[in-house]
């Protein structure tokens, strides 16, 4: 049976931290690194090797996974003397998973290249459910052959891989079509939720009501129960993302002349959760800006 390649994790929150996970438990030899080293505890006791540095945990691997949080953190991750840049042998491959832009992933590429490192182009969508099951989509921005060496990798983590285009950067623009959807589809939610308890209604049934009708949606299903259950403890993903990325999509919109007016409004709607200090707290916690414009 062949040996699989030693793969690195770059970043260990809700998702990075549940895709390793994943690729532990299907075999692949991992080495992970995160700011904090708390994160990186649990896994390894599974038996992940956990390492100081982001160049250390590179080195000897194959693949590097960037699972983290902006450009910033991409930049910080691979540059510098303790970046996997300096860590990762020519030859080896970057995989970007995180949300960025277009003209920030093929900056990224530039960069790899000139250390002989190839990069992929791979955000993806699922949300910590799909991160734990494997059964992500990921949007796969590159050329074919490249695409075709981070298959069996990516499918472990993916049930659905689209190679939406050859170029890196057409990653990241899928990713764009798709948090248009995700940022305006969660406002909705809330939304949808302060208007049926300000009617009177049970929020509980109104939501099975909506979720098994034409009104239904991923983030309804996935989200709204937290909102109605008020469980804004369970971080799957901060609400500044969503404001980060609806962020990047009214940027590439306008350089498209594509017009994306709900971005633009459910956008606003992030914004002020972020200045009501909700930022680093669960988007659910988007349906408490409703309520207080509501004076619930």
């Amino acid at each position: 049976m062949d040996t699989k390649p030693a793969v690195a994790v770059l970043g260990l929150g809700a998702m990075g931290s549940r895709m390793a996970r994943r690729l532990l438990e299907a075999g692949w030899p991992l080495r992970v690194f995160d700011v904090r080293p708390e994160a990186a505890r649990s896994l390894a006791e599974a038996g992940a090797r956990a390492e100081p540095t982001a160049r250390a945990a590179a080195s000897g691997a194959r693949f590097v996974l960037l699972v983290v949080r902006d450009f910033a953190q991409a930049e910080q991750a691979l540059g510098g003397p303790d970046g996997a840049l300096a860590g990762l042998e020519p030859g080896g491959t970057i995989i970007v998973m995180s949300t960025v832009s277009p003209a920030q992933v093929r900056e990224l590429e530039r960069r790899a290249a000139e250390r002989q490192v190839e990069l992929l182009d791979a955000p993806m969508s699922g949300g910590t459910p799909g991160a734990e099951a494997g059964k992500l989509s990921i949007m796969l921005g590159g050329p074919e052959e490249r695409v075709r060496r981070c298959r069996p990798l990516l499918e472990t983590l993916g049930e659905r891989l689209y190679h939406v285009g050859p170029n890196v950067g057409d990653g990241q623009s899928a990713k764009m079509v798709n948090q248009v959807l995700c940022g305006i589809h969660l406002a909705a939610a809330a939304e949808a939720l302060v208007l049926a308890r300000r009617a009177g209604l049970d929020q509980a049934m109104m939501l099975d009501l909506v979720s098994h009708s034409a009104a239904a949606s991923w983030m309804l299903q996935a989200r709204a129960p937290r909102m109605v259950e008020r469980r804004f403890d369970e971080l799957h993903s901060a609400l500044a993302l969503l404001f980060k990325d609806l962020s990047i999509v009214l940027d590439g919109a306008q350089a498209l002349q594509a017009p994306t007016p709900l971005a633009a409004a459910a956008r606003e709607l992030y914004k002020a959760g972020m200045a009501l200090g909700l930022g680093d707290k669960d988007d659910s916690t988007l349906i408490q800006v409703y309520e207080r414009l509501a004076g619930l």
